[in-house]
């Protein structure tokens, strides 16, 4: 789900909301889904807006970020042919 500005009240919460909804329809079906958030707009709106989003996002949804290993850093690097 991409977000720029949007309003977290007005638009972000709702939105999260509502698709949360549609994902445990889905999962009762026997399906499985995931939310992804690029909220590129929290650098661009004042700290306090952007620590509310933050807040809003930890408490509403599970945060993962995958942590690096020792294989992923080497399957990342580039190599020269020639």
């Amino acid at each position: 789900m991409p977000v720029y500005k949007e309003g977290l009240e007005a638009v972000i919460v709702p939105t999260i909301r509502s698709i949360k909804a549609a994902i445990s329809t889905y999962e009762m079906q026997g399906g499985s889904a995931n939310i992804f958030v690029n909220d590129d707009g929290m650098q661009l709106i004042d700290p306090e807006a952007a620590r509310a989003r933050a807040d809003f996002y930890e408490v509403s949804l599970s945060l993962e970020r995958p942590k690096d290993t020792v294989s992923d850093s080497k399957s990342r690097k580039t190599t020269s042919v020639g």
